[in-house]
């Protein structure tokens, strides 16, 4: 099974066209993302019952369609230029994957359709990933991104969590696709950064809907009072951590009066920007032809690096020492 090779053309109408392309893509050794044709589909759908959200849409109904925004732009990064965030992504990037909320006239209903979006994605990874990483990435994130199977499952994984008592709110059709999904993450496990960021649009759209009489969300429905049991409360999502290890360097720049920026890539954590500790300052000549020499030959050096991670994101990196240069005395 792992030997065969997909070569047919796959349209995907619907949620279940994607699944069953995603675990046909889990299962072969490899499947042309370019052959992939998108029909109507991704479209995410919510829709939130009650007087208050009549022809409205509240400040925390759009905290979770920015937080949307914010999963695709990261999930964009890291396909197009393997940054572990979205801040190295252009002006012109963001307005071609920019999402537009369509609100139906009279109702509380918000419909985003992604398919310009994850189009975008497939257009764009020629030549920097094999079809089936492709593959991978982008069907998991939109299924994480629309799926009611996958809503549903995160549903249940919170009541269970909660100990909450109420209805069943995934069968055994979730559990089977939630196994596909956990197939595809040990084969790219960056799609686990996108599982994680989706969540928090789940949280942040039950949080909004805690004060509806219901919540539609993907085809999947709850009241508001368990939507509000549901909804967890915001937790702390950053770590420090030691990042110290052997890195390529991309880029320095020198432009910033008081310190200097190293853009580096260690091909496990993806491309980062490092600011050098200012206790290096004093050596920042030397410390600046040993990274200059880097960057010319390609090769590999050792740098020692302390940041801070995000939901699995490196949002903040400094380097502390370059070991290369005590050696060198």
């Amino acid at each position: 099974m792992g030997d065969r090779v997909s070569s047919a053309e796959w349209v995907i109408r619907n949620e279940d066209d994607a699944w069953a392309l995603l675990k046909e893509a889990c299962s072969v050794k490899e499947l042309s993302a370019f052959d992939i044709k998108f029909d109507n589909w991704p479209v995410l759908d919510i829709k939130l019952v009650g007087d208050q959200f009549s022809s409205n849409l509240s400040t925390k109904m759009m905290e979770a369609f920015i937080e949307l925004q914010k999963n695709i732009n990261r999930t964009y990064a890291r396909l197009y230029y393997n940054y572990s965030t979205a801040r190295g992504i252009t002006n012109e990037d963001k307005e071609q994957i920019e999402l537009f909320v369509q609100v139906s006239p009279g109702s509380s209903e918000y419909k985003i359709n992604l398919q310009k979006i994850v189009e975008k994605f497939v257009k764009g990874v020629a030549g920097k990933m094999t079809g089936k990483q492709a593959t991978i990435i982008i069907v998991s994130g939109a299924l994480m991104w629309t799926s009611h199977s996958a809503f549903k499952a995160y549903l249940e994984s919170q009541k269970e969590m909660k100990g909450i008592e109420m209805r069943q709110l995934a069968g055994d059709q979730e559990t089977q696709r939630m196994k596909i999904f956990a197939d595809a993450m040990k084969h790219e496990p960056q799609v686990a950064f996108t599982k994680a960021d989706a969540e928090e649009v789940y949280n942040k759209v039950l949080k909004a809907a805690s004060t509806a009489k219901t919540l539609q969300m993907s085809g999947t429905k709850i009241k508001g009072q368990e939507a509000q049991k549901l909804a967890r409360a915001t937790r702390s999502v950053s770590e420090e951590v030691n990042l110290s290890g052997e890195y390529r360097v991309v880029k320095i720049d020198n432009s910033k009066s008081d310190h200097f920026e190293v853009k580096v890539n260690d091909g496990m954590e993806g491309m980062f920007t490092a600011r050098l500790d200012d206790s290096l300052i004093i050596s920042q000549d030397e410390v600046w032809k040993i990274l200059e020499a880097a960057l010319r030959s390609r090769e590999p050096v050792r740098l020692m690096i302390e940041g801070v991670k995000v939901r699995g994101e490196i949002t903040k990196a400094t380097i502390t020492d370059v070991p290369v240069r005590h050696a060198r005395k």
